[in-house]
Parts: structure tokens; sequence; C-alpha cells
């Protein structure tokens, strides 16, 4: 795993978002806690089921 380290969020810290974004794209590159595959023009693509659902109404249709 690549070790990108993200400055530490305290509270009200505004890039707490942007770096849990970061960590979890990490995870989903070195294929840590992945709990889904989608295909794309026969591409596997590893995901986590909770980002995709946190972004869209479909998915939260298709998981739930």
């Amino acid at each position: 795993m690549s070790t990108t380290e993200p400055k530490k969020a305290t509270g009200n810290d505004e890039s707490h978002g942007k770096n849990s974004y970061i960590m979890l794209n990490e995870f989903r590159r070195n294929d840590l806690l992945c709990d889904v595959t989608l295909v794309a023009e026969a591409r596997p693509i590893a995901c986590h089921k909770v980002v995709l659902m946190a972004s869209s109404e479909s998915f939260v249709t298709m998981f739930t």
C-alpha cells in the first residue's frame, strides 16, 4: 500500500472529508475492504458499496 498520509482531522477540520476520500481510494487501489466489483466495458472495478451508495440513490436501491 502506498504511504499517502493525510493530515489528522480534528472535529471541525474542513479537510476531513477530502482526506477520508483519499484513504478510501488508497484502500480501493490496493483492493482492501472492497466488497463489490463493477464491470464496465469488460473491465472489473473493485469498489466500496458505502462509497457508491453515498454518491447515488441507484446504488442505495441496488444494495438494500
